[in-house]
């Protein structure tokens, strides 16, 4: 279950989340933990729904929405440059 092929998520969420939490007395480390949390619930809810063979359009449908989420995150911070 916690092959680093399937889950890479899992594995650097949980090392994200233990750096974070070191690093909460120095403020740095509240983003780390929150980004760590993330990524390791998404891995896991990956690697749960990938035991089920029948669940692979609920697979391609989450792995979208996540998609769908971070291209819209870049659009809020990464501003292009006006046309000049």
């Amino acid at each position: 279950m916690l092959t680093p092929k399937r889950n890479c998520y899992l594995i650097w969420g949980l090392i994200l989340s233990v750096v974070g939490v070191i690093l909460i007395p120095f403020i740095i480390g509240i983003p780390i933990a929150g980004v760590g949390f993330s990524m390791s619930a998404y891995g896991a809810i990956i690697s749960f729904v990938e035991e089920f063979a029948s669940w692979e359009d609920f697979i391609k449908k989450f792995k979208k929405m996540f998609l769908k989420m971070k291209a819209n995150i870049q659009k809020l911070f990464v501003h292009k440059e006006a046309d000049k």
